[in-house]
């Protein structure tokens, strides 16, 4: 009595941890030959190709088609839910499906697809789905029956989880701002080169505006002084190096009052 009670216990743990897709992969499933109308050229090929097709979509989903085995004429066009109804009985098998193509008189021919399913849990009732393709070939007609049999067949192949997403970076951190008081020292001291540069073209334009003239007074009864001031060059070149300096001042100053918060300026 303790062992029975023992593998009952067992047995409902087994059938809780069963992963739910191995469960449902219990329902059986039959896909029955499929029907062709219409002028199609090669039928018995292209009855084999729909149902290659119709198989290889069963399988996708995660299911082992059953052979129908030998059916009767009645049986091979059965397309109700009380003659699939017997077929489901009759096979075992909780599912069956059957698909009917009918092609026009075109060239190429448009197809029209009816794929049928009949649910064994659900008695009575038949679900349907229908499609044209038109001016289709064989080969495109056969694509299309398949993506109809996988979206009526319940998946059961588990997909593996979506890796999450990383976040969203985040705004930039923004760039160090200088403090106040650093900004108003750079201002003082650009201001400082721009007054050194004041200095330089004054002392220049001064060097400038003495050269040639003369250095010591004139001796009695000499027609011109001992020395001359020669300070050209060095005029010209404290000039220039005061005007860089002040330029480069003004600018500086440009961007650093800029670079000031507005409460402080």
């Amino acid at each position: 009595m303790r062992s029975a009670a023992i593998s009952l216990v067992l047995l409902a743990c087994w059938s809780a941890g069963t992963p739910r897709s191995a469960r449902a992969e219990a329902v059986p499933l039959v896909a029955l030959p499929t029907l062709l109308g219409g002028y199609v050229a090669d039928r018995a090929g292209w009855q084999r190709e729909f149902d290659a097709r119709i198989a290889q979509a069963i399988r996708k989903a995660g299911r082992d088609p059953r052979p129908p085995g030998p059916l009767t004429s009645a049986e091979a066009i059965c397309r109700d839910a009380e003659c699939m109804a017997r077929i489901a009985e009759s096979l075992n098998v909780g599912i069956v499906i059957g698909a009917k193509i009918t092609a026009d008189r075109g060239s190429p021919p448009s197809y029209k697809l009816v794929l049928t399913r009949f649910d064994r849990s659900q008695p009575g009732v038949v679900r349907q789905e229908e499609a044209d393709c038109s001016v289709c070939t064989e080969v495109e007609t056969a694509e299309r029956i398949e993506q109809m049999v996988q979206l009526m067949v319940p998946a059961l192949v588990v997909h593996a989880p979506v890796p999450p997403t990383a976040p969203s970076p985040g705004p930039a951190p923004k760039p160090a701002r200088l403090s106040r008081n650093a900004l108003l020292g750079i201002v003082g001291a650009t201001s400082a080169v721009g007054l050194a540069g004041l200095v330089m073209i004054g002392v220049g334009g001064r060097a400038l505006a003495i050269d040639g003239s003369a250095a010591t007074d004139l001796q009695p009864g000499a027609s011109q002084p001992r020395e001359l001031y020669d300070t050209r060059g060095a005029g010209i070149g404290l000039v220039a190096t005061g005007s860089v300096f002040l330029i480069g001042a003004a600018v500086g100053l440009v961007f650093e009052l800029r670079a000031l918060p507005r409460r402080d300026r």
